[in-house]
C-alpha cells in the first residue's frame, strides 16, 4: 500500500506480539458504534465524521490501546541516527483502554497489522494528540487544546466591517496536560500554560480537531505543541 511515506507495510499474525518495542503503540480499530456516527465506551460526545459516519474517516482518527512499550526511548547524542527515537522526553501517560487520538496524517503513515478478522495499527507515541479516559481528556507529548480566536478586521487601528476573522497565531487554552522535559538538538521549552490562557505561538502549528469531532467541544478546536506557544497576553 502506498501512503505519503512510500510503502505502507502489512503485517498478517496469527496472534499478537508479546511486547511492544521503538516506541510503538499498538491501538485497535474497532467498529464500535452508537447512533450511527458516535463511539461507544466514553461519556465524551465523540462525533466521528461531522455526522456523516464511514469508515475511512474514523479509523485514521482514533483507536484504542491494547499494548504500549515498557518505556519510552528518547534521542541523545550516542543513539541520535537510531529510528524509532522520540525526539522530546517525556512521560508515557496512556493505559491499556484508553482511546487515542492520532490524527490523519499518522495514521495514514503507521503500519498496519491484521489478527484473523481484528485490525490494529502501529502508531508511534509520538504521534499521539490526547487519550481519552471516561470523562477525561489526557494531553500527551505536550500538545494543549486551544479554541480560536476571532477577531474584527483592523486597518490602521480602524475597526472595519468586513466581518470576522480567525486569528491564526492565537488561541484559548482550554486543556492542557504534562510539559515535554527536553528536545534532542534543540533549546526549545514547553510554554508554562494554564487553562483560560489567551496564548501566541508560531503560525501554522495550530491544527484542528477534523470535522468537529468532539460534539462537546467548541467549534474551532484545534492542538499545538507548547514548544511553539512564544508568549502569553493574560
Amino acid at each position: 500500500m502506498k501512503t505519503s511515506a512510500g510503502d505502507r507495510q502489512e503485517y498478517t499474525l496469527e496472534k499478537l506480539p508479546s511486547k511492544m518495542l521503538n516506541n510503538r503503540v499498538l491501538v485497535k480499530i474497532e467498529d464500535n458504534l452508537d447512533d450511527g456516527n458516535k463511539l461507544k465506551d466514553t461519556t465524551l460526545d465523540i462525533v466521528l465524521a461531522g455526522g456523516e459516519w464511514n469508515e475511512a474517516s474514523r479509523v485514521v482518527r482514533f483507536g484504542k490501546v491494547v499494548m504500549k512499550p515498557e518505556r519510552l526511548v528518547f534521542r541523545d547524542k550516542d543513539n541520535g541516527e537510531s529510528e524509532g527515537l522520540m525526539e522530546w522526553d517525556t512521560d508515557m501517560e496512556i493505559e491499556i483502554g484508553d482511546l487515542c487520538y492520532f490524527g490523519k496524517i499518522a495514521s495514514a503513515n503507521s503500519e498496519i497489522v491484521y489478527v484473523g478478522d481484528e485490525l490494529y495499527y502501529l502508531i508511534p507515541y509520538s504521534r499521539l494528540i490526547l487519550a481519552i479516559r471516561g470523562e477525561e481528556i489526557i494531553m500527551l507529548n505536550g500538545y494543549c487544546l486551544l479554541e480560536e480566536v476571532i477577531e474584527k478586521t483592523r486597518v490602521r487601528g480602524l475597526v472595519l466591517d468586513f466581518g470576522d476573522h480567525v486569528n491564526k497565531k492565537m488561541g484559548v487554552v482550554t486543556h492542557v496536560g504534562n510539559g515535554n522535559r527536553s528536545y534532542f538538538g534543540s533549546e526549545a521549552v514547553d510554554a508554562e500554560i494554564e487553562v483560560g490562557d489567551e496564548v501566541v505561538f508560531e503560525k501554522n502549528f495550530f491544527g484542528y480537531l477534523e470535522d468537529d469531532t468532539f460534539a462537546t467541544l467548541p467549534k474551532g478546536t484545534g492542538f499545538v505543541q507548547r514548544s511553539w506557544i512564544v508568549g502569553v497576553l493574560n
